[in-house]
């Protein structure tokens, strides 16, 4: 069926109507197809299959149900949109949706949401989608929303815009090949907005500007399966919400690159713990590296909480990380608490008699201040491996009241006070293979003197240790800050 101008819905249900009973062959409209004031209006439908779709200008939603809306009952073709995909204040309009699989979805500009659960596309298996504009939610339930089982790539030349609506500018499938935004993915106040979800493996994401998260899951990548990889050109943020600035998988990640900074996000006084603000984490697998091209910083805890920021700005592996490279400096926090940047990874899925390498490498290309590095954890920071080891350690920098951790563990607490003569092997392994291989740092090591705390550098075996150009023997346990009123220990365990 071919119509040269606009197929526009009016104020009595079903105008405006393009209809096949058991299907449609093709359907090429000119120019706009507008849903109008009333249900069913605007609307191309087939019960059964619809063939490829082609609409010259935009698919406009209108004030009431299911307007301006292509839909199949079966399966459907290539779906061609010149303009944009926008929905409207009515529920479900201004949509895609088809009962089984659609080919090929090309929208020429932006996909606006609106009311609840308009601008979506919907189905089975997505063949591909593209969008030459930006993701926008809306305010809405649902709008502005990509949701289907095994999907091919998905192209976004704008940006991801997270709206009040929850969810809303949510991408969400069984599977993704992979996925480009040509912009930033930005949360907006809503839950659940500007978030990529996969129930299955996801394919490489590239992301040329920010990704900034704002309320609970929001602004953030989350795979639970395999991850291929992540490269951001900007900024990772956190935002208020926990599991905001999220990058997540629950199999093997791999090679994860931003640009510019990676930083957690910050709580004030009576507010709620915040968790897994600004946080790149495995669950049970390895993270083939990290490259972070600037700074990482923690978000300011000026909670009334004990501890208002868990896994902020914070690295973590269930099993083991290649290795991570920061060309900038790493930078925790103080305000009514202190927050340390806190890199975690148990050990090898498969270890040897004499090889556990929980985090292959670490660079700090300047300084290094309040962070912990503690091979053998969690991310929650429970001690899990006595055999785990590090490689190459490398601060270009001042080391800062910070702890460089394999394998060791506290008599009790939560890792905060390591360096005391009664840290021991996680688990008192009696032939620990536990290692930090070589330790080289450009500056100082100093202690914190606005604090009664100590700090450690510890495992079983220390390859050797440099610091501001001098080789210094290990002889355990060895203080590094004699003069002031914190310990920094080196100790062999």
């Amino acid at each position: 069926m071919k119509i040269g101008g606009d197929v526009v819905g009016g104020t009595a249900p079903f105008t405006g109507r393009v209809f096949g009973r058991t299907k449609l062959a093709s359907v090429t409209v000119g120019g706009s197809l507008v849903g109008g004031s009333a249900s069913d209006s605007g609307r191309i439908h087939s019960d059964g299959n619809i063939g490829p779709v082609s609409i010259g200008r935009d698919v406009i939603g209108g004030s009431s149900h299911r307007c301006g809306f292509i839909e199949s009952g079966g399966k459907m073709g290539a779906i061609n949109i010149g303009g944009s995909l926008v929905g409207g204040s009515g529920g479900a309009c201004g949509s895609i949706s088809s009962h089984d699989d659609i080919g090929p979805v090309t929208i020429g500009h932006d996909i606006l949401g609106a009311g609840d659960e308009s601008a979506r596309i919907i189905g089975g298996k997505l063949a591909a989608v593209t969008v030459g504009g930006s993701l926008i939610g809306g305010s809405g339930y649902s709008s502005a929303v990509i949701v289907g089982a095994a999907t091919g790539a998905i192209r976004i030349g704008g940006n991801v815009l997270g709206g009040a609506g929850a969810p809303s500018a949510y991408i969400q499938c069984g599977t993704i090949a992979s996925i480009t935004i040509g912009g930033s993915l930005l949360a907006g106040s809503g839950n659940n907005s500007a978030r990529i979800v996969t129930d299955g493996d996801m394919g490489a994401v590239t992301i040329g500007g920010d990704v900034q998260g704002r309320a609970i899951f929001s602004g953030s990548i989350e795979c639970r399966g395999k991850l291929a990889a992540v490269t951001i050109g900007g900024s990772l943020g956190g935002g208020s919400g926990r599991n905001s600035g999220w990058i997540f998988s629950q199999g093997d990640m791999g090679a994860v690159k931003i640009g510019r900074d990676f930083v957690g996000g910050s709580v004030n006084a009576g507010d709620p713990v915040l968790d897994r603000s600004g946080f790149i984490e495995n669950a049970a697998g390895r993270i083939a590296s990290v490259t972070i091209g600037g700074d990482v910083r923690a978000g300011t805890d000026d909670s009334t909480n004990v501890t208002g920021l868990l896994r902020n700005a914070a690295i973590s592996a269930g099993n083991n990380i290649g290795s991570i490279v920061i060309e900038g400096s790493v930078a925790g926090s103080v305000g009514t608490n202190i927050t340390r940047v806190t890199f975690t990874a148990r050990g090898q899925a498969s270890p040897t008699a004499t090889a556990d390498v929980a985090i292959g490498k670490l660079t700090i290309a300047e300084r290094a201040e309040r962070m912990s590095v503690l091979a053998g954890y969690a991310s929650n920071i429970l001690p899990l491996n006595g055999n785990a080891q590090i490689g190459p350690i490398s601060i270009g920098g001042d080391l800062v009241a910070s702890h460089l951790i394999a394998g060791v563990r506290v008599v009790s607490g939560f890792g905060d006070v390591f360096g005391g003569p009664d840290d021991f092997i996680i688990g008192n392994l009696p032939n620990s293979i536990a290692r930090i291989a070589s330790i080289v740092i450009g500056g100082g090591v100093l202690g914190s003197p606005a604090s009664a705390g100590r700090f450690g550098i510890e495992s079983h075996t220390i390859g050797s240790l440099t610091i501001n150009g001098f080789a210094v023997p290990i002889v355990s346990p060895l203080s590094l800050s004699p003069l002031t009123g914190d310990d920094v220990t080196v100790r062999e365990v």
